[in-house]
Formats: structure tokens, C-alpha cells, sequence
């Protein structure tokens, strides 16, 4: 009896004054421990390398202004032999190209900004949290814990938007609760802005913001559940026209992108949703399989999934019991998560990234969690008790061993890694390029990418893949060389008849970069005698 008091025995722990020194220490060891440090100098590569090029074509376009602000372009030149094609607000992009105009083109820069990001955004969570639960050691625990997501540590350094966009969000949370507790209008103000910039960056992250919007009409409108007897929003006006810019901006924004793909090339991003009711169930099946084989491990260590499950399904039986609107905010993101794997199912099957946005989630489902337990005198005591917090302190080393060897397996092994199979060549060819008198203003044909940017990119050369351009099809071939294009290059050669044509293109083999074969091409009639 006395070894059990002596167990659960504790005290909270609160130490605000220094609590970000801990947690920044903590962040970039788990950053070494990721192998971030050599992953910095890396070229785009791991699981879709194929979005990680897009985001760095849009980028280099703006550095060598081949595009303006508002006319974002590829290296893939499409039908239009210009590249021009929009998805998500390219202010990151066009400001990723400012820095490399300053400090040269290092795609580290890139990837270290996009750290930047998270590094605040996590210190913002850890703030965010102790406001409300009075807890450095389970807020602290509960940060480390969403760094220890394989989804977030691998995009972290990585060159995506969603990141960004779900960092922003994490960030106007914390100042939704700023104003929540001191009533400054400014702190409400800059967290709409972060909401209305993320949503910009990522659309998909606005779930935050029609989460705090129905929190809004519900206290508006006194249909509120929340356990408060104040209102969040006393003057209506202070959320409703900062609420509208946002709304008014995102609008803007996606409508003049839909414009400028469809008067360039029809786009090739995806500006609209993927839902599952036009999917048949053979479909569904195959996504869900896909799911569970790639991607169920990189949420978090599965251990730690089912313990949100739970967690989830205790805020709803302690529903009266959670304060500060977080058990509203948190039964609606779940509404939301459902909703949002309904609207983009298709999406899911390849692109792991979609499911960024979703960690919010498990932010407003770990704080709600703690803050109803700590409404209970037992659960004040289990929490500050050392046997709790020794079991917490296991279950995030598990989770920090499995992240890392996720990001090992993302890397090195992943079944995947179209770089290691088949674009390794392209990441240095670019000198090799230039000694053959193949300038970055000539056109290439990379026949055997099938992605939009990836080869192109890595290249430094703009021309067109095999995306969107069937490399079977004669006609096609005639349109891309009639378009400029004078050079081709090959990681394995053509098989089967359908590309016996391009005997008729090919003129000579002019050199060869470890895989790569690379040729002069030209039309059929510049052989005739």
C-alpha cells in the first residue's frame, strides 16, 4: 500500500521561465537524432519526390524570373511551351526565390525555412498549452510527441506548403487562446491572419477556421454547449469582417487559379477535391489497403494512434467537463477529419502529405484529454503521479525510435524511391550538361520520367516528361521538337515496337551521365539525302 501512495505519488511541474529552453534543446536533439543535418544538403528524393519538384520548379521559375508573381510557372513546358500552371498561393515560392537571388541557389535554404517554421510553431504549442493546463512536464511531453509523427518530421525539412500551412494554423491557435484569456483584440486579429495565410498556402488547413467559425455562430447565436458563461466573441463585428477578408481572399485566390490553368494548360494541380462517392468499391478497397501498407506507421507509432483513439472517446464521455471551448473545437475536428477523408479519399491512396493537416486533430484531442482529467481530483493525481509520467516518457522514446527508423526506411528503402531507381543520374548532371554545350535555354525530352518536374528540374533544363506527353505517340514527338526541343535523355532504354519511331528523332548519342544516355534529336526529314 505504501509502495503503490509512493508511485502515484508527484507534484505538477510548471516552469514557464525557462520551459523553451528545454523544449528548443529537445527539438534540435531529436533533429539529430532524425538525421536532419546530413538531410539538409540532400536533393529532393524519398516518398513523392514527384510534389517536392513542383514546389522547387515554381520556385527556380521565380530565381531566374522566367515567371511573374502571378503567373507562376513549371519546367514542364506542357502544350503550351510555357509551363504555366497554379495551385496553392505562391508567396512562399516567391520568396524562397528572393533568398536564393541573396544567398545563391541552395535548396537548403528551402528546406531550413520550412524548420523555421515548425521550430516556432512548436515552441507556440508548448506556450499555448501551459496556459491552459499549468503542466510544463505534459505539455512539453505533448509537443515532443507530435514531433515524433513520421509525417511531420520527414516534410518538415522538406519542400512542401503543408507544413507551413499547418504550423501557421498551430500558431493562430495559440493566439486564439491569447485572446481568449486577455481579450486583445490583436491577438484575435493575428490568428485570423495566420488562419487566412495557411489557408492560402493549403486550403485544406482552413479546417481550423470553420472549426472556430461554427465556434463563433454557436456563441453568437446562444446555441453555444460550451462550458462558459461568457461569450468568446462579445463584439460580433471584431470576428465577423477579419472572418470575411480571409474568406473573400482564399476565394480570389482559388478562382483566378482555376482561370489562369484553364486559359494555359488546364492545370496540372489539383485545384479541386478527389471524394469517394465517385469511386467504385474495388477502388475504395485498393485505397484502403494502400493506407494501411504505406502509410498507417507514419501517423505515429500505432501504439500511440489507438491511445488517441481512446483519448478521443474519453473527451466525449468527460465532454462537460472540458473548458475553454476545447471540447467543442475538438468534437467539430473530428467532424472535420471525417469529412476532409471523405472529400479527398482519392487523394490518399499516393499522396501521404494530405494527411498533414489532419495532426491538428490530435494537438486539440491531447490538450482537451489532459485539461478534462485535470477537472478530477484522481486525475490530477494520476497526471502529477511518477509511475504516469515514467510510462509517458516510454511510450515517446518508442515513438522516437520508430519515427527514426521511418525516416531511415523513407530514404534509403522506400519501395518507391523513383530517385534511387530510376533519377539518381539527374541530381548532378547539370555540369556534365554544360560541358556538352546543352544550355539551360535548350529544350530536353525526358522520356522515361513520369512525373512533371522531378528530371526537369534536377536538370535545371525546362522541356517535358513523359507526364503529358506520350512518348509513344509520333505526332506528339514532331509537336515537342517543333516546340524546341533538341536534346533527349533516357535512364533505361526504349522497349516494344510502339517507339520504333524514334529511330526516326534520334540523330546520335552525344554523351552518358551514370544512368543516363543522353541524345541530339531532330526531325525525320533532316535525314533525307
Amino acid at each position: 500500500m505504501i509502495a503503490a501512495r509512493k508511485l502515484l505519488s508527484g507534484r505538477k511541474f510548471l516552469f514557464p521561465d525557462y520551459s523553451i529552453a528545454v523544449i528548443s534543446a529537445l527539438i534540435l536533439l531529436l533533429s539529430y537524432l532524425y538525421d536532419y543535418p546530413e538531410i539538409l544538403t540532400k536533393r529532393p528524393q524519398g516518398p513523392h519526390q514527384w510534389r517536392q519538384t513542383d514546389c522547387l520548379a515554381f520556385t527556380a521559375s521565380y530565381y531566374h524570373n522566367e515567371a511573374k508573381f502571378f503567373q507562376p510557372r513549371i519546367y514542364n513546358l506542357l502544350n503550351d511551351n510555357k509551363g504555366e500552371t497554379a495551385a496553392e498561393f505562391p508567396v512562399l515560392y516567391y520568396l524562397i526565390a528572393q533568398l536564393w537571388k541573396i544567398f545563391g541557389k541552395h535548396e537548403w535554404i528551402f528546406r531550413l525555412l520550412n524548420y523555421g517554421f515548425t521550430f516556432l510553431a512548436l515552441i507556440a504549442m508548448l506556450k499555448w498549452f501551459e496556459k491552459i493546463l499549468k503542466d510544463s512536464f505534459w505539455s512539453i511531453w505533448s509537443v515532443l510527441l507530435l514531433f515524433t509523427s513520421v509525417l511531420y518530421v520527414y516534410y518538415t525539412l522538406n519542400f512542401l506548403p503543408n507544413i507551413p500551412a499547418f504550423d501557421l494554423v498551430l500558431i493562430g491557435w495559440y493566439f486564439f487562446y491569447c485572446y481568449k484569456n486577455d481579450r486583445k483584440d490583436y491577438h484575435l486579429y493575428l490568428s485570423i491572419f495566420l488562419f487566412l495565410v495557411a489557408g492560402l498556402l493549403k486550403i485544406s488547413s482552413a479546417i481550423s477556421f470553420v472549426a472556430l467559425s461554427i465556434i463563433f455562430l454557436m456563441d453568437w447565436t446562444g446555441l453555444s454547449i460550451l462550458s462558459t458563461k461568457e461569450k468568446i466573441f462579445p463584439r460580433p463585428l471584431k470576428f465577423v469582417i477579419p472572418a470575411m477578408l480571409a474568406l473573400a481572399s482564399w476565394l480570389a485566390w482559388y478562382l483566378y487559379a482555376l482561370f489562369y490553368n484553364k486559359t494555359g494548360n488546364s492545370g496540372t494541380m489539383l485545384l479541386g477535391i478527389w471524394p469517394i462517392w465517385v469511386l467504385d468499391r474495388e477502388e475504395i478497397r485498393n485505397i484502403i489497403e494502400a493506407i494501411r501498407v504505406l502509410w498507417f506507421e507514419d501517423f505515429y507509432y500505432p501504439v500511440t494512434q489507438f491511445m488517441l483513439i481512446l483519448m478521443f472517446a474519453g473527451i466525449m464521455v468527460m465532454i462537460r467537463k472540458t473548458r475553454l471551448s476545447l471540447g467543442s473545437i475538438t468534437v467539430l475536428l473530428g467532424f472535420g477529419f471525417l469529412s476532409y477523408i471523405i472529400l479527398w479519399f482519392y487523394a490518399l491512396q499516393y499522396n501521404d502529405y494530405y494527411f498533414i493537416d489532419l495532426l491538428i486533430l490530435s494537438v486539440f484531442v491531447l490538450l482537451t484529454f489532459f485539461d478534462a482529467v485535470m477537472q478530477y481530483k484522481i486525475g490530477q493525481i494520476l497526471l502529477n503521479s511518477y509511475l504516469i509520467r515514467a510510462i509517458a516518457l516510454l511510450l515517446l522514446v518508442l515513438n522516437i525510435n520508430h519515427t527514426t527508423q521511418r525516416m531511415k526506411v523513407r530514404y534509403e528503402g522506400w519501395l518507391n524511391n523513383l530517385h534511387k531507381n530510376e533519377l539518381y543520374g539527374y541530381e548532378d548532371i547539370e555540369p556534365y550538361l554544360d560541358s556538352l554545350g546543352i544550355s539551360r535555354d535548350q529544350k530536353i525530352i525526358s522520356a522515361n520520367d513520369p512525373t512533371d518536374n522531378a528530371s526537369l528540374y534536377l536538370m535545371d533544363r525546362k522541356g517535358w516528361s513523359k507526364y503529358e506527353t506520350n512518348m509513344k505517340d509520333s505526332l506528339k514527338i514532331v509537336q515537342r521538337i517543333q516546340q524546341g526541343a533538341g536534346w533527349l535523355t533516357l535512364s533505361h532504354d526504349f522497349e516494344g515496337p510502339e517507339y520504333s519511331h524514334w529511330n526516326y528523332f534520334i540523330k546520335e548519342q552525344v554523351g552518358q551521365h551514370r544512368n543516363l544516355k543522353i541524345y541530339r534529336l531532330g526531325l525525320p526529314d533532316e535525314n533525307q539525302p
